[in-house]
């Protein structure tokens, strides 16, 4: 009786762990990227032109060249033709 109960409590453990492993798997596999997961993730860049951490944003003056700038930067130099992306 004892050895049938162990038993089963093994072939259990084994079909958990078989189904985790398989969930697992197709995680991996998936192409979807969760944007929460993105978030925590995610860290702060330095800005162009004052190099303070925190969130940017990033704009293309006319010859093409992409610049990251914090609020406060792109305050201070709205006299540039700034195209936002």
């Amino acid at each position: 009786m004892m050895y049938m109960m162990i038993s089963v409590a093994v072939v259990i453990i084994i079909i958990t762990v078989l189904r985790w492993k398989k969930r697992q798997r197709a995680k991996l596999r998936s192409n979807v990227i969760y944007l929460k997961n993105v978030r925590k993730q995610r860290t702060l860049q330095k800005c162009s032109k004052c190099n303070k951490k925190g969130e940017l944003r990033f704009y293309s003056d006319p010859s093409g060249n992409v610049t990251g700038m914090c609020k406060e930067c792109k305050g201070n130099s709205n006299t540039q033709k700034m195209l936002p992306l």
